[in-house]
């Protein structure tokens, strides 16, 4: 049986009632994971450039 009844002198209660205050909801942010960052990696000129300077080191 519904909760509420349908008789029209006793629904208008129901409707001034004020609804019970909800806590505000947390922000979307802070409900999302926190991404982790990727270890920086050199690239691929990056790691080229390093190995021929290492070349040159042990030459001259």
């Amino acid at each position: 049986m519904n909760s509420i009844p349908n008789d029209p002198r006793t629904i208008n209660v129901y409707l001034k009632t004020p609804a019970p205050n909800r806590p505000p909801q947390p922000d979307v942010d802070d409900r999302r994971p926190l991404k982790k960052k990727k270890p920086a990696t050199m690239s691929e000129d990056a790691k080229a450039l390093s190995m021929i300077r290492q070349m040159f080191k042990h030459c001259f």
